[in-house]
C-alpha cells in the first residue's frame, strides 16, 4: 500500500504536469482507488504517465489507468511481485479463475464472446485486477442461457490441469 505522503508526492507531480489541481475530495476519492498499490510501482507508473503523455499532457489519469499500469507493472516484474494466494481446484472454472461464454444478440443474432472472473475461486488473481472484470459462478450464467465455452480454447494447456473435462459446458459448433 502507497504512503499517503508518496500517494501526495506524485499527485503533485502529475498535477504539475497535466497543469491541473484536484480538489481534496477528488484527491481523496482517487487515493481510496489506487492505495493498494505499493510506493515502488506506484511511483514508476507515475514516470509512465508523464513519460507517455509528453509532449502532450491531455487528461489527467483516472484511477482506471492507473490501474491498468499497475497491471502492466506486474506483468514486466514478477519478481517483485509477491503472491498472496495458492491456486486452488475448482469445478466452474476448471482452475482457470475464469469462464468464457456466447451470447446472442437478439437483434443482429449475433454471437459475442466474453469472459468473466470465476465466482468460486480466487485463481484469476495472478493474471488480472479485480476491478478489470466481472465475477459471475458457473450455475448463474447457465441459468440465463449463456452458451459457456470450453477454457482449453483459450488459455496455455501447460500451466492448467483438468485437461479435456465436459462437464457441465455446453460444446460450440462454431
Amino acid at each position: 500500500m502507497i504512503a499517503l505522503e508518496n500517494y501526495e508526492k506524485s499527485l503533485k507531480r502529475l498535477e504539475s504536469w497535466f497543469k491541473k489541481t484536484l480538489t481534496e475530495d477528488q484527491a481523496e476519492i482517487l487515493y481510496s482507488q489506487v492505495m493498494f498499490i505499493p510506493g515502488e510501482p506506484f511511483e514508476a507508473i507515475t514516470n509512465k504517465i508523464i513519460e507517455s503523455k509528453a509532449p502532450n499532457p491531455g487528461n489527467f489519469p483516472t484511477s482506471k489507468e492507473i490501474k491498468f499500469e499497475w497491471y502492466i507493472w506486474k506483468k514486466d516484474n514478477p519478481h517483485k511481485v509477491v503472491v498472496d494466494h495458492e491456486e486452488t481446484d475448482c469445478d466452474d472454472c476448471y482452475g482457470t479463475g475464469f469462464l468464457w461464454f456466447r451470447q446472442t444478440v437478439l437483434v443482429t443474432n449475433l454471437k459475442t464472446e466474453h469472459c468473466c472472473r470465476c465466482a468460486m475461486c480466487k485463481n484469476w488473481k495472478p493474471d488480472i485486477h479485480a476491478d478489470l472484470m466481472p465475477v459471475y459462478s458457473r450455475e448463474y450464467l447457465e441459468s440465463l442461457g449463456l452458451e459457456l465455452w470450453p477454457y482449453w480454447k483459450y488459455v496455455d494447456p501447460e500451466r492448467f490441469k483438468g485437461g479435456d473435462k465436459g462437464g457441465t459446458i455446453k460444446q460450440s459448433n462454431s
